[in-house]
């Protein structure tokens, strides 16, 4: 049940966290637009696969504070200002609507580009540790087994893909239509807003405890 639960709240996260236009989200919508709906799926799932790494070693780390208790506080401070960067970044960003990127071939190029794309996001291990030492402050979110790594792994990177799959699944229903009302603006303020608010919950957490 508690694996569920985690699995279902991360599953949660990853879709939300990856509403932003990035790099592999713009190639999903640009390959539908070219005609090659599974070339935007063969990007997506390369994306979501590199959140399995990443989520491993924001879990290494959290396991290394729990060896060292006398780290957790530290971290859990030097994490707030870092969310406070990452939000105020996400809300000062000026999007490039007009990114041109390269065309989709081959399922296999076409995965391959979605595992690079995704792998340059290097504030991915930062973000899924910043999520984690929150999950500690609660029984039923806590990562204790390998069965709640699992579910977290899991969790993280089938919410991603699932993003990729709707981003697809809505160009491929308005094409065009998609690129002219989207609003990319509004997804940054949302996601900088996003980091703010678990920043200030970081926060109050720390001085709480």
């Amino acid at each position: 049940m508690k694996t569920a639960c985690i699995f279902l709240v991360t599953f949660a996260i990853s879709f939300l966290g990856s509403v932003h236009p990035g790099p592999v989200n713009l190639s999903v919508i640009q390959a539908v637009l070219r005609k090659n709906f599974y070339a935007a799926l063969w990007i997506g799932l390369g994306g979501a696969v590199v959140e399995i790494p990443y989520g491993y070693l924001a879990l290494q780390g959290v396991q290394f504070v729990e060896r060292y208790p006398s780290w957790l506080k530290s971290l859990q401070l030097l994490v707030i200002p870092v969310l406070f960067l990452l939000g105020i970044a996400a809300l000062l960003r000026k999007p490039n609507t007009q990114q041109e990127l390269p065309q989709s071939g081959t399922p296999r190029w076409a995965f391959a580009k979605g595992l690079f794309l995704s792998f340059l996001n290097g504030q991915l291990p930062l973000y899924w540790f910043a999520i984690l030492l929150n999950y500690q402050a609660y029984y039923w979110l806590k990562v204790q087994s390998g069965w709640h790594e699992l579910g977290f792994v899991m969790g993280a990177s089938l919410g991603a893909f699932a993003l990729q799959f709707s981003y697809a699944k809505l160009a491929l229903r308005y094409e065009n239509q998609l690129l002219k009302h989207i609003k990319i603006e509004w997804m940054e303020r949302i996601i900088g807003l996003l980091f703010i608010a678990v920043g200030l919950w970081q926060t109050f957490l720390y001085w709480w405890n």
